[in-house]
């Protein structure tokens, strides 16, 4: 979830900035939620169109997450300022629940609330052990639908579970994977081809199910720069940013020689 954490990150870094605040007091949330794992955020202060610095962390934040029967403080992590984390395991997120975001720094407090989508309910999938031909141009090897809930869209991740680079000697373009499939599926389903692979061995495709906070930040275009002030989009009361949810599905892949 990291890698999509970024993605998003990268359009609110570049945008926000907000008239009658400064770099040094407005406070950027950057929270998603994930299913059956533990809380994690990262707060900075905004950076604007006519800024040349990145960001810079937020530190001695006091984060207390409210669940639906409990509540945990999340802690900062040390040797990454800015960055805080249920560290201790209190509280696994949950799909089709809410939480509440609360975070005091000096005079400032910021609120937040996300709901965490219902998990993916996989319609169809076809064979998870898939032969490729190296000497393919591009063929469809594997499709996958699921339910599609109101409001929910779908983000799809590869991960290669190996500790070896086994690559598949394609002699067109290949490893096309995050560059397909960087925004967020239209549909029920989606097909992934062969050329979308860059090696042979056991591959963790994920898909996640994304609230609408999350999937705006992926269609979300700056504004022109110079002295433009540009918000950006903002679901925090008190503050900028994004926190947001998502379930997921785990389907488990092999890959290997024709």
């Amino acid at each position: 979830m990291v890698r999509l954490t970024c993605i998003v990150a990268l359009f609110l870094f570049a945008s926000c900035t907000k008239e009658g605040a400064t770099k040094e007091d407005w406070i950027v949330v950057n929270g998603i939620l994930v299913e059956n794992e533990f809380a994690q955020l990262s707060l900075s202060n905004a950076v604007g169109f006519d800024e040349t610095a990145l960001p810079t962390p937020v530190t001695g934040a006091r984060v207390r997450l409210d669940g639906p029967t409990t509540s945990v403080l999340l802690t900062e992590i040390e040797g990454i300022p800015g960055r805080y984390s249920d560290t201790a395991g209190e509280m696994l997120l949950e799909a089709d629940q809410s939480y509440r975001l609360v975070v005091t720094k000096d005079d400032q407090q910021l609120q937040a609330e996300a709901t965490i989508p219902t998990p993916v309910n996989i319609v169809q999938s076809s064979a998870t052990m898939i032969p490729i031909n190296p000497a393919s141009t591009g063929e469809p090897i594997y499709s996958i639908f699921w339910e599609q809930e109101n409001n929910i869209s779908h983000v799809l991740k590869l991960d290669l579970q190996e500790d070896t680079f086994d690559e598949i000697p394609f002699s067109v373009n290949s490893g096309n994977f995050s560059t397909q499939y960087a925004f967020p599926v239209p549909g029920q389903g989606t097909t992934v081809f062969d050329t979308d692979f860059n090696y042979y061995g056991t591959h963790l495709l994920t898909v996640y199910a994304i609230d609408e906070a999350y999937d705006a930040l992926f269609f979300y275009q700056n504004g022109s720069g110079g002295d433009q002030v540009t918000e950006g989009l903002n679901n925090i009361d008190g503050g900028s940013g994004y926190f947001a949810g998502a379930s997921k599905l785990e389907v488990e892949l092999e890959i290997f020689e024709e």
